[in-house]
């Protein structure tokens, strides 16, 4: 038996290979107990905690710390047999790779969970469908710097020219930046539409000759609803190069008409005019009374025209009340005995 362990195999014994092997099976055992120490005693211990903080690093550092440790066995494994320069020269810069890819790993895996912990339940408590979009782009643009510079100081590890790849990549990004353009216009106006909160979903806007209800507010583009029932797309870029007029955020709609009266009415009738329109918004809550005004303002070729401004509170339907004002109006014209003057021909 000595002799079979004494018998030289690719320039180690038959016994150095298999204490290098025991040392690997060992390393792997050695992942085995940690699994069932950290499943059974340290998240015991964590749960007792009030803060979630060691919970999220214990999820995250368990298995990049088993992946160390059979990545640190191969290396201890491997590195006491006695190799060529090559090959020695190969098994110490897949070490170092492996040891940055875990590394990486790690703190990939701690930082989605940092963000699925606190920044995902403040996406789900806003009324903002807008940062539902953004929240999951965000940890993917992370996650994916995080693996990029992993990959660089490991290829740099790796004995690459990690100069000339950062600047081909350079020029690729330059080269993808131009043909995507639009959609990163389209993703910064999101961006801005997200931190400004010029509207949110619910409110009625004017933009570039539409108007309507906003229904859906996402990274690329936003969607209002007409008021002839018409689903209109709006790229975001163009939000930050219009005017947005935000309809439903007055505080007040302003009204304005006039009243053409016939040139045979009388002062005292202008007077009670007046008086009646005023009384008419008096018993509307749903009017600014304050900021009603009703004037004699006009001298027309065929009508004494009098101007009626007067400001609906927001939050009332503006067809209703202007309908009910306008028949109060009439009604109450009629009873009185304010007539009217027709319209003028067009010559």
């Amino acid at each position: 038996m000595r002799e079979v362990l004494d018998n030289a195999w690719y320039g180690n014994t038959i016994a150095e290979w298999l204490l290098s092997l025991a040392i690997i099976l060992g390393a792997i055992i050695v992942t085995r107990v940690l699994h069932w120490f950290f499943k059974t005693q340290v998240r015991k211990l964590t749960s007792r905690t009030r803060s979630n903080l060691d919970d999220i690093i214990i999820d995250t550092l368990e298995e990049p710390v088993m992946m160390g440790v059979v990545v640190v066995g191969i290396y201890w494994g491997l590195e006491r047999l006695h190799m060529s320069d090559p090959v020695q020269l190969w098994v110490n810069r897949l070490y170092h790779v492996l040891t940055v890819i875990n590394v990486t790993w790690f703190i990939a895996r701690f930082a989605d969970a940092l963000m699925r912990q606190y920044l995902a339940p403040l996406a789900e408590r806003s009324d903002n469908s807008l940062d539902d979009h953004i929240v999951p782009i965000i940890r993917r643009g992370v996650k994916l710097v995080i693996w990029i510079m992993g990959i660089v100081v490991a290829l740099d590890n790796a004995g690459y020219d990690v100069g000339a790849l950062l600047a081909g990549l350079g020029i690729g990004g330059v080269a993808m930046a131009l043909a995507a353009k639009d959609f990163v216009a389209n993703i910064f106006g999101g961006l801005t539409v997200y931190a400004d909160k010029p509207f949110k979903v619910g409110d009625r806007i004017q933009v570039g000759g539409y108007d309507g209800h906003v229904t859906d507010i996402g990274l690329r583009s936003t969607k209002i609803r007409t008021s002839a029932g018409r689903m209109v797309t709006i790229p975001n870029f163009k939000f930050t190069d219009s005017f947005v007029e935000n309809v439903t955020a007055e505080p007040s709609r302003r009204i304005e008409i006039t009243l053409n009266l016939s040139y045979d009415t009388s002062p005292e009738k202008i007077k009670e005019a007046t008086t009646i329109l005023t009384a008419i918004i008096a018993d509307k809550r749903s009017v600014l009374e304050s900021e009603c005004n009703a004037s004699f303002s006009k001298w027309n070729e065929s009508s004494l025209g009098i101007t009626f401004i007067y400001f609906i509170k927001a939050g009332n339907d503006f067809w209703i009340i202007q309908d009910e004002v306008n028949r109060a109006i009439l009604q109450q014209f009629n009873e009185a005995g304010l007539h009217f003057a027709p319209p003028s021909p067009d010559v």
